[in-house]
């Protein structure tokens, strides 16, 4: 078996995505209820609109770009949901705040569903070939 030549980037990313994977998996269950309570509180068809929509757009977004922007992101998923658990500690029931976590989160949404799909395409690519 050849040793690929990018072996460092396989030593450090498993740790690292373990740590992350462990970050979002603890404080899920606290961001997730208190954006669907925001999402509700708001008037018209908000359920749809905070959910659909940015998986929407992380559908037509992933089917232009190259697969191999995956990983980029999947950071900034990261990055948007550190905002968005910043912005749940300040009380979101106040309006700046509210409206600040429920932008995050749906950047989070996004970003994470775009992730999924450009990895998904650059498999499928690497696969074709």
């Amino acid at each position: 078996m050849k040793i690929p030549s990018n072996k460092e980037e396989f030593l450090v990313w498993p740790p690292i995505g373990g740590g992350m994977g462990v970050f979002v998996g603890t404080t899920w269950f606290h961001l997730f209820p208190m954006y669907h309570e925001l999402l509700l509180r708001q008037e018209g068809e908000s359920i749809y609109a905070g959910y659909l929509f940015p998986v929407a757009m992380a559908v037509a977004f992933a089917i232009r770009l190259h697969g191999k922007y995956w990983l980029g992101f999947g950071w900034a998923a990261f990055v948007s949901y550190c905002f968005a658990l910043a912005f749940a500690l300040f009380h979101p029931e106040s309006g700046l705040s509210a409206s600040m976590l429920v932008i995050f989160t749906c950047l989070s949404i996004m970003f994470v569903v775009q992730s999924l799909l450009l990895f998904a395409k650059r498999l499928w690519w690497r696969h074709e070939k």
